[in-house]
């Protein structure tokens, strides 16, 4: 388990523990979001045409596969900035440390996925009998060059092959500029969090297509609360207002957008993603205190977390179109059963070849699942 030190006036060592614990055991319910979140989001983008019909089940299952988890990428890049500022004291021999530990957890297994990703991409436009399957991004990639593969890999234009790793790639450049952040810190403190906050609630985003403001702003709130040493379970008690706000909030916003896919950042979605992540950190303590042997559990899965983050696409964007093309149409909870059952045969099949993967080929498995073959604690 990770060392998480505090400020004695701020915490305790029960605190720290506690904190210790609800962040490896949030990362596999996180990620799990996140493959319910585009699992439902693209087979509500295929039934754009035919939105969730006004049965009360139907939304429902939006609610849950939709909004609700909107607050997961949020906070694991919150968490990401808290662990990176952890031990961490903006020098440069502090950075260089702290850069060659993401080398293997983030910058390796980035290459290998995406690389692996592309490769699959190429070979699957290559194929008849598979090339429908493809659409979207990749499509178009198969007619250009290698310097434009290369620009794709990166993501340099936008999303890279494994599109859900424009978040690794946003939480690389963020550690590259850790000491700015941290500077900014030291100087601003509060106020730049809440106003690079505010900025991006506007909507203001300079490189909007890597959504590399809403990296910083969650990031940079982990880092704050961090070099405050903040006690991260002093705000347990508030778990019932908070989601009294959710709650309405995200039923408000199924009600604007209507059935039809939530758009991905702006508006009305940032304040649920705000939101959502202080929910979800809440609603984890809520677990640790009545359900104990619950949390202990989902500790026990946080080392398939990366794995089933890296390797859900475009496994679950085929299996959405394939559900999709074999279900009738006029089925009433097509649009929202489809990619909630979809997203759930993933993360079991997934999470069953991870615990495989790292019992009998370990050394294969913590290499593309950012870990050190011996490694089981946390990572940023």
């Amino acid at each position: 388990m990770l060392p998480i030190s505090f400020h004695p006036a701020l915490s305790s060592p029960a605190s720290a523990q506690s904190v210790s614990e609800r962040i490896a055991a949030v990362r596999f319910p996180l990620i799990c979001g996140v493959v319910l979140l585009h699992g439902t989001f693209e087979n509500a983008t295929l039934n754009a045409a035919h939105p969730a019909s006004g049965h009360w089940l139907n939304w429902l299952l939006l609610w849950a596969g939709d909004l609700v988890p909107r607050g997961a990428v949020p906070l694991l890049t919150a968490i990401s900035g808290y662990l990176f500022f952890h031990d961490f004291d903006g020098r440069r021999s502090s950075h260089l440390r702290k850069l060659r530990e993401r080398t293997r957890t983030l910058a390796l297994p980035y290459l290998l996925w995406n690389l692996s990703t592309l490769t699959f991409f190429l070979v699957g436009l290559a194929l008849p009998a598979t090339a429908a399957f493809f659409g979207g991004h990749g499509a178009a990639i198969a007619q250009d060059s290698a310097g434009d593969h290369i620009a794709w890999l990166f993501g340099a234009h936008g999303n890279p092959p494994a599109f859900q790793f424009w978040f690794i790639r946003n939480l690389i450049v963020a550690a590259v500029l850790a000491p700015l952040i941290h500077r900014a810190l030291e100087t601003a403190g509060l106020a730049l969090c809440v106003g690079l906050t505010l900025l991006w609630l506007t909507g203001w985003d300079p490189i909007a297509n890597w959504h590399m403001l809403y990296t910083l702003v969650f990031f940079t709130w982990g880092a704050w609360l961090q070099l405050r040493r903040f006690d991260l379970t002093a705000g347990d008690r508030y778990l019932g207002p908070v989601l009294a706000l959710f709650i309405p909030l995200t039923i408000a916003t199924l009600y604007i957008y209507g059935g039809k896919p939530v758009e991905p950042h702006g508006g009305i979605v940032s304040v649920v993603r705000l939101v959502g992540c202080v929910a979800i950190w809440l609603l984890c303590g809520w677990f640790q205190h009545r359900a104990p042997t619950c949390v202990r559990k989902l500790v026990s899965f946080a080392p398939y977390a990366f794995f089933l983050f890296a390797a859900h696409e475009p496994l679950l964007r085929i299996l959405v179109r394939v559900a999709n093309s074999t279900v009738r149409s006029d089925w009433l909870l097509r649009s929202g059963a489809l990619g909630l059952l979809a997203s759930a045969a993933v993360i079991g099949a997934l999470t069953l070849a991870a615990a495989l993967l790292q019992r009998h080929a370990r050394p294969v498995y913590s290499l593309f699942a950012g870990q050190s073959p011996n490694a089981r604690r946390p990572h940023a």
